[in-house]
């Protein structure tokens, strides 16, 4: 994510020396995008309403959507409606242009991410099911190995365990092959969680140790964060109480 906020900054400072507008919106999407997930949510949300402002002096509609669909990830964290309210936006101005399978698809599965916090599987389900289709066509292996990870994610809850194991193993396999560290981090937390719900402690802590160096590699305090509370709930699960406590 640091990379990718020094390289945006880079392109920002060469479309600005040609004023270069469609360049500079898109720069300040991708140094958003980057503090997003640098936990950077303020500074974020700063980049991508400057990019959008670009974007609408130029009647740029494709920018325009991809914006909409970063604030609502960015929104989906601590008020799930008005997340959708945003990908809704992006929703309604991608259907009116033309081969947009590449816009439709990421608010598919952000959508889908949207009803997975709420709780409401079923529609979690339905988008995750609409987004994969749609990467297929793309060929888009990065965001296919996101579904099955999330999908993967739903089975846990639903207590399908074979499902989920098998989703989130796959996903797992694939995100290192592509070079995908935050990922990796990620699934790993869900399988954690997989395995403790089952008392599989030893493979509980093998991937949460796992988890803790691909999260130290794209130096996420969040996913850091989130390691020590499920490191909290294995413990409390194999009564080691004073581990738990510490």
């Amino acid at each position: 994510a640091e990379q990718t906020v020094a390289d945006a900054g880079k392109a920002l400072a060469i479309a600005k020396k040609i004023d270069y507008k469609a360049g500079i919106g898109e720069s300040y999407r991708v140094i958003g995008l980057g503090d997003y997930y640098l936990d950077k949510s303020v500074k974020a949300i700063d980049n991508y309403l400057i990019a959008i402002n670009y974007f609408k002096q130029i009647n740029d509609l494709r920018g325009e959507v991809k914006v909409y669909n970063n604030i609502g990830n960015l929104y989906r964290d601590n008020d799930y409606d008005q997340s959708l309210e945003f990908f809704e936006k992006a929703l309604t101005i991608a259907n009116k242009l033309s081969d947009n399978k590449s816009l439709l698809a990421p608010i598919y599965l952000n959508i889908g991410n949207t009803y997975n916090y709420k709780k409401n599987f079923s529609q979690a389900l339905n988008y995750y099911n609409k987004s994969n289709d749609l990467f297929v066509v793309l060929k888009d292996t990065v965001n296919l190995v996101q579904c099955m990870q999330n999908k993967g994610w739903i089975y846990c809850k639903l207590r399908q365990f074979d499902v989920a194991e098998s989703l989130l193993l796959a996903a797992n396999k694939e995100a290192k092959q592509l070079d995908l560290n935050e990922p990796v981090a990620r699934i790993d937390l869900s399988l954690a969680e997989l395995y403790i719900d089952q008392n599989k402690f030893s493979d509980a802590e093998k991937i949460i140790e796992e988890g803790i160096i691909f999260s130290n590699i794209v130096k996420n305090e969040k996913n850091l964060s989130d390691f020590k509370y499920t490191s909290y709930q294995l413990e409390l699960k194999r009564r080691n109480y004073e581990s738990a406590l510490t």
